[in-house]
């Protein structure tokens, strides 16, 4: 039988903390100041940035401060709340664009036929799991007015209409949906955005697990994604060249790409830019992004 091998690192309390960072040789500007921060962010999730700058013992080399970590946490925070943004925007478009095509040419209940999906979808199994976020449980009545109203004055179908369902699913439930759904009707929905029908479905998927990144406030920064966006030299009309798509930077160029088709004359492209400015001394190249990623004609930066 094979040992057990049992947890027994004790939890330190927050000077111990400080105390360790400090034997490690990390330079501690104001110790004020980082214990307020190891008790409001906390040390685990500081942890993830500290990493990058220690030695392989745990030590830190000489110059590296708790002002210049932190400052990383900073950095990343900023750029999680400039993803969320985008990805609100594109998170709408995308039931817009998946449940209005549907909708027009199936019926307000076309989710409810199984015969417009691949084989490969327990389609009973995903309607119930549509009904637990439609139908209000006695405790979340009020929740949703809308579905309320259906409810109270409709009888059949005993589910609402797409446009409303739409609302409460989750980003990845619109991407599960499109995915599985039948190829013409995935031609028909990415047809207008000139994108390849397969491309876009990997972008949903992405665009998703991005979002969930960044709603439960991981670590952008130095992260290699594990779900990989499709490959952009397949959407003919917004080609665009990258070294890796596990890297933050493919997100990066899909986020452009599609903002550039649903978000006329936005400028999310030139704030992400003000936010590397803002912050020169983080390591973009650990987001995957070059050196020279100003310059390309890709992004549309009028450069002097």
């Amino acid at each position: 039988m094979a040992e057990v091998r049992r947890f027994e690192k004790p939890a330190l309390s927050l000077p111990a903390q400080l105390e360790l960072l400090k034997k490690r040789g990390l330079g501690i500007e104001d110790d004020k100041k980082a214990l307020h921060y190891l008790q409001h962010v906390g040390y685990f999730r500081i942890s993830g940035y500290l990493h990058h700058f220690q030695n392989a013992d745990s030590s830190f080399p000489a110059g590296v401060t708790f002002s210049t970590v932190f400052d990383h946490y900073k950095f990343d925070r900023e750029l999680r709340l400039l993803v969320l943004d985008a990805i609100e925007r594109i998170e709408v478009a995308a039931k817009s664009a998946v449940f209005n095509s549907m909708a027009t040419l199936e019926g307000p209940h076309w989710f409810m036929k199984p015969d417009l999906f691949s084989i490969k979808l327990n389609h009973a199994a995903f309607i119930e799991g549509i009904r637990e976020e439609v139908v209000p449980a006695e405790d979340k009545k009020g929740h949703h007015l809308f579905l309320d109203s259906y409810f109270q004055n409709y009888d059949e179908p005993n589910l609402p209409p797409s446009w409303m369902v739409a609302e409460v699913l989750t980003f990845g439930s619109v991407s599960h949906i499109y995915n599985n759904l039948k190829v013409n009707h995935r031609k028909r929905i990415s047809g207008p955005l000139q994108i390849h029908f397969e491309t876009f479905g990997s972008w949903l998927h992405a665009c998703s697990h991005l979002r969930n990144v960044c709603a439960h406030h991981l670590r952008i920064w130095n992260r290699k994604f594990v779900i990989r966006p499709g490959e952009y030299d397949t959407a003919a009309a917004h080609r665009h060249v990258f070294s890796n798509n596990n890297s933050f930077y493919a997100y990066a160029v899909l986020i452009r790409i599609l903002l550039s088709i649903i978000a006329d004359g936005s400028q999310w492209h030139v704030r992400l830019s003000a936010l590397m400015v803002k912050y020169p001394f983080v390591d973009k190249a650990r987001l995957g992004f070059p050196k020279t990623w100003r310059q390309e004609e890709f992004w549309g930066f009028k450069l002097a």
